[in-house]
């Protein structure tokens, strides 16, 4: 009698380690997903870069062609190079470009098809230019987004500064780059402001930084402010701060958010072009220094 007790007993105690053990590898898999997806939504989450300075783009000048009196800038928010189509297409970004000296780019991605190139660099590539990244953004354990440059123009140094910002998806930066043009440096500004709570915020802070800039100097990004808003009224009223737009008489849409301002130099010609090849516009304008600057 007892042995057959002590017998049920142990097969009772086998089946009971058998079900836990059973229980114990079903979980495994369920564990792994759960680990999998925590260390997804981490990599994933957004965080800042923070500032960063260089002191040269690199090959942005060995292929320039001569300088002249004329400096074609251009602004586009180039939406990761995604079109009205929804096709990714860089080269068709590039076709647009082609006798600009020096463009700003908003919403540029980090890759571009391949592991160590970004958009900006990418389209250096391809107009034979220098490219820089400026990331405002790191996702996946690398700079995922931000703003970036294609130059013709030599640039001698730069300095990314992070704009003020209260939500996650509201950072952003301001980028200070010291540009040549006929031997002569300009003070160029390249942002995108924050749509949200910081805007209004971050536009002051980028202003300031613009009027404290010694002249010639550009200011060229994607806002996020139309015209008849209030901060944007009040700069253009100011002796000196010139939208080359404006002063060429462009027509352009009343809801425009993308922008060039300029001190210290003449607009010659300046143009508006909704290409398809972006959800925005390619703002460009063609700028001298004045005749006194040249002498």
């Amino acid at each position: 009698m007892i042995h057959r007790m002590i017998h049920s007993g142990t097969v009772s105690a086998r089946k009971a380690l058998r079900l836990t053990l059973d229980r114990r590898i079903w979980l495994v898999p369920f564990l792994g997903a759960a680990m999998c997806g925590l260390v997804y939504w981490q990599s994933a989450a957004r965080y800042p870069t923070g500032a960063a300075s260089g002191t040269a783009i690199p090959s942005s000048t060995p292929n320039a062609p001569a300088a002249t009196e004329v400096w074609r800038v251009a602004i586009w928010n180039i939406h990761s190079g995604k079109g009205r189509d929804q096709r990714v297409d860089l080269p068709r970004i590039a076709t647009h470009l082609t006798a600009v000296d020096f463009v700003a780019l908003n919403e540029v991605r980090g890759l571009a098809g391949r592991p160590v190139l970004d958009q900006a660099a990418a389209l250096g590539e391809l107009l034979d230019a220098g490219g820089l990244f400026l990331p405002y953004e790191r996702r996946f354990g690398r700079d995922d987004f931000g703003n970036g440059v294609v130059t013709r123009s030599s640039v001698s140094a730069w300095v990314r500064i992070p704009l003020p910002h209260t939500r996650v998806k509201g950072h952003g930066n301001v980028t200070l780059l010291s540009v040549t043009h006929l031997e002569r440096p300009v003070q160029v500004l390249v942002t995108h402001i924050d749509h949200g709570a910081d805007r209004r915020r971050q536009l002051e802070f980028v202003y300031e930084l613009f009027q404290s800039l010694s002249e010639p100097a550009v200011l060229m990004g994607d806002l996020n402010t139309q015209g008849n808003d209030a901060p944007l009224v009040d700069w253009l009223s100011e002796p000196g701060v010139i939208d080359p737009l404006a002063a060429c008489a462009v027509v352009s849409p009343a809801d425009r958010v993308d922008w060039i301002l300029v001190r210290g130099l003449e607009c010659l010609s300046a143009g508006c072009e909704e290409t398809g090849a972006s959800d925005h516009p390619l703002i460009w304008a063609e700028l001298a220094l004045p005749e006194r600057s040249r002498e």
